[in-house]
């Protein structure tokens, strides 16, 4: 994945917190037009429900001079989810305007009746209003900190007992959020409400964990900042917080010493204790069924797996290299990053050749000319550019699309022409040399990932994201549309197991390669299934589920495919007629793979690949090159 603000990221987390993925950003992308800022003003203006919470998260966190003021109507919107992340942005700047609507967050929609409906499905978007409610609802109590409305208290007392009352009526649903009672109690503690709980009639861990909790906030108001994150990870275990809470609990709760030793040592406990007493009751009986169906799966056979000998590791970008492609004679790789420079350099030796630095952002993709003259690049500046290989010069560039590019740009066979899809929804086939555009194909309806051209060069295949998830085979002189591909789309609703029980959306298409015999093509998606088919009848010949989504190299003679195994490391080769994994490559550093290739002559492999630093964001990247050890 190329990288993203990351006050835009932060902002897609808000709204997708159980599952954001590429495909999450494509879905927006594709009603909008993109992920720049007139696109997320786009949907200020005009969007509904997540979409317009999204953009409010977006420029209320973009730091611009007038966000404030863009986004403070929204607080008297109509919608729930609106109003809440206008509130949360404008309390997250400390602008008072959001303080009195923060506090009505912390009661609306905390009724029982509500989250029953919410758990029953008795309309699915409510329910889905609640439940992303239910997530964001801790993120409240801090940003109150400096709200001192004579209310307040009885607000927060009130949010404590509504969501116990909650929590005993359906027995603790699951994804229940427990760090709502941190929060709030932390929030009563800092105001010296020590004795506000007194009343709710909780069990021993919440009534523990609450009374600690408590003490905490005061010792913040009393003492001195003491950060908290929830579900019992705070230290107190340790001095002196040890000694203060202690002490807070004896002179203002009137705790014993053998209580207090029961609250503090067993803290961590009690915290997760308290999903636990619910939870036990659920999963001796769902365990049982698991384990019978999980019985009945037949086990694949293991492929062997080597530790590959590593010719070359090349370390000449700055950041995530998210672009590789072999040269045609197999000497060299050109490399894109999202450092937004291209290189060029030895595939055995890692010299430096060429740096491109065109591009004024993350390099997606690369390729090369058939005869290994030059070079196209293009990313999320949404230029594609065309220069030598030998100097770098600049033969054109091309400006014909209005969104960034991810994997979508290839070279017709002979060199003339070519084909280029991005996040505008649009295929645009153009002049190599001049960037005279010859065709725009329009019959996508979501951002477009992927291209690809028949061995003869008369046809194109296309792929789109989410959420329409197709291949398109088309004519590359008219744009007639001779074939669409559902079966990425298809897999909508499929359950992907036995990783998660969770049904399966449509399938991103990413990745396109055709094969050298004209008459098959393999389709990788975001939901770990790779297909391979027949472009005449659109019928599949193999489907490689639950080990890849791209990107997908073949070798030369086009039976054997190369793609990042399943997880976040290793390399499989696997046969395109059998779908079988013959041959995995792990070790050696090769882990978080974003990107790999095959050289033309079959002799060598290459991976991009990245690796966590300990205590650093980033990562370590490199290229590896090793042998092939298949033919």
């Amino acid at each position: 994945m190329f990288e993203l603000p990351e006050y835009l990221v932060r902002a897609f987390t808000q709204l997708y917190f159980r599952g954001l993925s590429e495909e999450s950003y494509e879905d927006f992308a594709s009603r909008w037009g993109g992920l720049d800022n007139a696109a997320f003003h786009r949907a200020l203006s005009q969007g509904q429900g997540e979409d317009k919470a999204l953009a409010i998260f977006t420029i209320g966190y973009s730091g611009t001079p007038q966000a404030a003021e863009e986004i403070a109507p929204f607080l008297q919107d109509a919608e729930r989810m609106a109003r809440w992340a206008s509130a949360l942005c404008l309390g997250e700047r400390g602008d008072e305007r959001a303080l009195p609507h923060l506090e009505t967050m912390l009661l609306e929609g905390l009724t029982v009746e509500e989250y029953r409906r919410a758990y029953q499905h008795e309309d699915e978007q409510e329910a889905d209003v609640t439940f992303w409610c239910e997530v964001i609802r801790p993120q409240v109590p801090p940003l109150l900190a400096k709200w001192d409305h004579p209310s307040l208290i009885s607000t927060l007392r009130e949010a404590f007992k509504r969501y116990w009352e909650i929590e005993l009526a359906l027995s603790h649903p699951a994804g229940f959020m427990v760090q709502y009672y941190d929060q709030v109690a932390y929030a009563l503690g800092q105001r010296g409400a020590l004795g506000a709980l007194t009343g709710i009639d909780l069990l021993p861990p919440f009534h523990k964990t609450a009374v600690v909790y408590l003490a905490l906030g005061y010792l913040d108001a009393t003492a001195g900042p003491v950060s908290i994150t929830g579900m019992g990870v705070e230290h107190v275990y340790y001095e002196p917080l040890r000694s203060q809470v202690m002490q807070v609990l004896e002179e203002r709760f009137g705790l014993s010493e053998e209580e207090r030793e029961d609250y503090v040592e067993h803290f961590y406990d009690n915290g997760h204790d308290r999903r636990n007493y619910w939870f036990n009751r659920h999963v001796e009986s769902t365990n049982d069924e698991d384990e019978d169906e999980f019985d009945d799966d037949e086990e694949e056979e293991e492929p062997t797996t080597i530790e590959p000998r590593i010719l070359c590791t090349y370390q000449g970008h700055q950041a995530q290299v998210n672009a590789l492609a072999w040269s045609p004679d197999s000497r060299l790789i050109v490399t894109g990053s999202q450092d937004g420079t291209v290189q060029i350099w030895e595939a055995l030796t890692g010299e430096q050749r060429i740096m491109f630095r065109g591009h004024t952002g993350s390099v997606n993709v690369v390729a090369w000319s058939p005869d290994g003259r030059l070079v196209s690049s293009a990313g999320c500046d949404k230029v594609i550019y065309v220069w030598r290989a030998e100097t770098g010069e600049i033969v054109c560039a091309y400006h014909g699309h209005t969104a960034l590019l991810t994997r979508g740009l290839a070279w017709s066979p002979d060199g003339s022409r070519l084909a280029s899809g991005a996040w505008d929804s649009t295929v645009q086939v153009w002049d190599a040399h001049s960037g005279l555009t010859l065709l725009t194909y329009r019959e996508h309806h979501a951002v477009v990932n992927a291209v690809a051209w028949s061995p003869d060069g008369r046809y194109l295949a296309s792929g789109s994201g989410s959420p329409e998830g197709l291949v398109k085979l088309w004519d590359a002189r008219t744009g007639e549309t001779l074939l669409t591909y559902y079966e990425h789309g298809a897999e909508a609703g499929q359950a992907l197991k036995p990783y998660w029980d969770a049904p399966r959306g449509v399938s991103s298409v990413q990745s396109l390669v055709w094969l050298p015999d004209g008459q098959r093509i393999v389709s990788a998606g975001l939901r770990w299934t790779c297909r391979v088919w027949d472009v005449t009848t659109g019928q599949d010949k193999t489907v490689f589920e639950q080990h890849t989504c791209g990107p997908v190299a073949r070798a030369h003679g086009g039976e054997l495919l190369l793609s990042p195994a399943f997880g976040v490391s290793g390399v499989e080769v696997w046969s395109a007629t059998t779908g079988k994994v013959m041959l995995k490559y792990a070790g050696s550093g090769l882990s978080f793979i974003e990107t790999v290739g095959w050289s033309p002559d079959g002799q060598y492999l290459a991976a991009a690949t990245g690796s966590y630093l300990p205590g650093a964001r980033r990562r370590s990247v490199a290229v590896k090159v090793w042998a092939a050890n298949v033919r």
